[in-house]
């Protein structure tokens, strides 16, 4: 049980960066500022419950070369 905890945590999270990736990618090319969706927002488009977006995203950072952003 423990392992498909696991990998399902990380196709999540996996999910969510891809999301976020593929909606601000001209934050990532350097052409805008970040502007980041609601997790309710997000959640809808990914199919999943926006507590389980919240939860995901929580402490968590993305490096890039514009720095580091929660």
């Amino acid at each position: 049980m423990v392992k498909e905890d696991v990998q399902r945590r990380n196709s999540t999270l996996r999910s969510i960066g891809e999301f976020l990736l593929k909606k601000h990618i001209a934050f990532f090319d350097g052409s805008k500022e970040l502007k980041v969706p609601h997790h309710e927002r997000s959640a809808t488009e990914l199919g999943i419950h926006e507590s389980t977006v919240a939860r995901a995203v929580s402490n968590k950072y993305i490096a890039c070369r514009k720095g580091c952003s929660q």
